[in-house]
């Protein structure tokens, strides 16, 4: 049980940062687009 809820918690922290990655570069892309 305890593996499972780390491994939702891990998930959910790489889906924030790439969240994070593609609203920073998405201006960049723009901009070079």
């Amino acid at each position: 049980m305890l593996a499972i809820t780390k491994r939702i918690c891990t998930v959910k922290i790489f889906q924030d940062i790439g969240v994070l990655v593609v609203l920073f570069l998405k201006p960049v892309w723009n901009d070079r687009v």
